[in-house]
């Protein structure tokens, strides 16, 4: 009886340690609403990123890996070839926070695809010249104040344009950058998908 009521007492906290996160998996992509539709430039982007993540886990060596870095370079560069700017592009919020002075970052997981968007989240890197956190007050800033973690957003901005990755890649290693790939933008707008 006694191993009875422990095995039910683990289950219950393993079912509630489970069920603990209070938002949405933001990892997992939602049906888009019938309206919607991915923009063509964000499926040539996540098309040009996406397979040099499995290309990267699987190359032999890091001379493989360092020259399929150069190969995603050349690809994102064709996806931008008049601006950096993006428009009405899917995804889901993976992270919102504010700054020591308020400011708000904002991480957004594209729709579908194993790659982030997101602005600066410090004032170092602001005071640098770094300017996309969303300002407190701003307009921007209160419109996502009314949105959650795991809200499937349609957002426009412009990516910082960056030495290595033809855009700015925020990862700390190349590993990173490659396999689980993080890009800097300033957002714009960014509204609920309807």
């Amino acid at each position: 009886m006694k191993n009875i009521i422990t095995s039910l007492v683990l289950m219950a906290l393993i079912t509630a340690l489970s069920g603990c996160d209070d938002a949405p998996n933001a990892d997992e992509s939602k049906p888009l609403p019938p309206n919607v539709q991915i923009p063509p430039q964000q499926k040539a982007f996540t098309d040009a990123v996406a397979p040099f993540i499995d290309k990267y886990e699987a190359a032999p060596n890091e001379l493989k890996k360092s020259a399929l870095r150069s190969d995603r370079k050349t690809a994102i560069a064709s996806v931008f070839t008049d601006s950096l700017e993006f428009t009405d592009w899917i995804g889901t919020i993976k992270t919102m926070e504010t700054t020591s002075e308020g400011n708000a970052h904002l991480e957004i997981k594209l729709h579908e695809a194993a790659i982030q968007i997101e602005n600066n989240n410090n004032e170092v890197s602001a005071a640098l010249g770094d300017k996309t956190l969303i300002p407190k007050g701003s307009e921007l800033f209160n419109k996502v104040s009314d949105l959650a973690v795991g809200t499937q957003v349609k957002v426009s901005g412009v990516f910082q344009k960056g030495r290595l990755d033809f855009i700015d890649e925020l990862s700390l290693t190349e590993e990173g950058s490659m396999t689980d790939p993080s890009f800097a933008v300033k957002f714009t707008k960014v509204e609920k998908t309807q």
